[in-house]
């Protein structure tokens, strides 16, 4: 896996297939038995009624989350997460995933969290020294895509046979709270048409999360957006995942049906805007294999979004 700034960024690619078997959740709009302030007068009153009194906006601050993990080599301890992302949106209903690092040169740690399920990824290195193992309980005694969640869960390792695991410890529980803050999904009028390997999409783009990467150093220095949505293909529900950059357009989907990635690291397409990037381009499939597949799609970007929650690297 690369380095920052893009680890976050496949991280959240990674959120609508890692816990595609969860239950949905929705987000409370007040607490449970609350209600309305009453300007009625009481019984037998006279006179005007009372006006309500306004109630002032609370700033809840950013999102945050503190996790302790019981484990070994290294995967034991308290972390916070240097990135949180709220109300991400899968078919089967929102995810909250935290991210964060355990110490200045441990492993990183994911946690994907839905109602009832909790996903833990810790992962070392990149690309041929990288190295990853994964986790997964069921103690989650609150969740609210849009508000937060607790976890206090004994692990079960389901890591897939074909990763290297060398170095990386064994998570056997872990404990924690998110709180969502203020996080707000940002908005989008972006669309995605065209063919892919598992059909052509069918509807438009829905649940759409927005997220701005500001980089300050290195050759990938700049701002990036990155959209998460839904969309069809036929009847089956796809998850979509555009990121777009000063000369980047990639557009990753993800489905039972199966996946693709689509990309373009010379367009010229996006024309990011502070916080906003208007995109219109045409981007054709990665593919790879001898000979290459004879057919290779194509889909087309076009539309609008501006970031909500600032992501810093």
């Amino acid at each position: 896996m690369p380095p920052s700034p893009f680890r976050l960024i496949a991280t959240l690619a990674l959120g609508a297939t890692l816990l595609v078997g969860a239950c949905g959740g929705s987000a409370a709009t007040r607490q449970p038995g609350g209600s309305e302030p009453s300007t009625s007068p009481a019984p037998g009153a006279s006179g005007p009624s009372p006006s309500a009194t306004p109630v002032p906006s609370v700033d809840k601050g950013p999102a945050t989350g503190t996790f302790k993990l019981a484990g070994t080599l290294g995967l034991n301890g308290q972390f916070s997460a240097s990135s949180i992302s709220c109300n991400y949106p899968t078919p089967s209903g929102p995810q909250i995933i935290a991210f964060g690092q355990i110490g200045t040169n441990g492993p990183f740690v994911q946690v994907f969290v839905s109602p009832g399920s909790a996903f833990v990824r810790a992962d070392m290195g990149s690309g041929t020294t990288f190295k990853m193992r994964t986790f997964v309980g069921s103690g989650v005694p609150q969740f609210d895509g849009a508000s937060g969640a607790q976890i206090n869960s004994p692990l079960k390792e389901n890591t897939a046979s074909n990763l290297s695991t060398t170095g990386i410890g064994v998570v056997s529980s872990i404990s924690g709270k998110i709180d969502c803050g203020d996080q707000v999904p940002g908005t989008s009028t972006i669309t995605v048409t065209g063919s892919t390997p598992q059909g052509p999409m069918t509807g438009p783009l829905t649940s759409a999360k927005v997220t701005c990467q500001i980089v300050s150093s290195g050759t990938a220095a700049g701002t990036y957006v990155d959209l998460v949505a839904l969309t069809q293909i036929g009847s089956t529900t796809v998850t979509v995942n555009i990121t777009t950059g000063a000369h980047q357009v990639t557009v990753f989907e993800s489905s039972a049906l199966g996946q693709a990635s689509f990309a373009d690291y010379t367009s010229s397409g996006a024309t990011i805007s502070g916080m906003s990037v208007h995109v219109s381009a045409d981007i054709a499939q990665q593919t790879s294999g001898s000979p290459p597949p004879s057919t290779v799609f194509t889909v087309h970007v076009e539309g609008d979004a501006t970031c909500g929650t600032i992501a810093h690297s």
